[in-house]
């Protein structure tokens, strides 16, 4: 599978909102582990909720679309006030176009962004939308997810030798 990286930064703390609002976003659809948090973060943390406060100021809104059980997912994203998929089963899209036109999110005026290949850019492939890939927060993941990490670095490796890692947005 070809992958479409739009754009790399190494987290999406480091991002400077202000490109979000030149690049007319206004939707920001969240991988949660790794990507937002550690796998094991029972609360936000507190660049979460920063992140949050800050996209709020610029009126765009923040979503969590997770692999990850109901169980992970709701008391994190409660906590932090966002609308949220669990269970999202990533490598289809219908689960995730479902969530997009219940909520309105407009896929044009969003940018989708997660740690993982084989995961957030092959749903992100599927429904064209554009993706920021980040690396992730840790070096420790949980048990689903060690095989797929392996893949992945493997195919970051690659994509890299070829320039192909999207474009690398500069970081606060």
């Amino acid at each position: 599978m070809k992958f479409k990286i739009d754009y790399h930064i190494q987290s999406i703390y480091k991002l400077d909102l202000t490109f979000l609002k030149k690049s007319h976003i206004k939707n920001l659809v969240i991988d949660l582990d790794q990507t937002l948090d550690s796998p094991f973060s029972v609360i936000p943390s507190s660049d979460a909720f920063k992140l949050k406060d800050e996209l709020n100021k610029l009126d765009i809104k923040m979503y969590v679309i997770s692999n990850n059980r109901l169980k992970r997912v709701k008391p994190y994203c409660d906590k932090l006030k966002v609308t949220y998929l669990s269970r999202a089963k990533k490598t289809k899209k219908k689960r995730i176009l479902q969530f997009l036109t219940e909520n309105d999110i407009n896929i044009n005026e969003t940018l989708f962004v997660g740690d993982q290949l084989l995961t957030d850019g092959i749903y992100t492939k599927k429904i064209n939308g554009l993706f920021l890939l980040v690396e992730p927060l840790t070096d420790v993941d949980n048990i689903f997810t060690k095989i797929n990490r392996k893949i992945d670095i493997i195919i970051r490796r690659k994509l890299l030798k070829r320039n192909l890692l999207g474009i690398e947005l500069g970081g606060k």
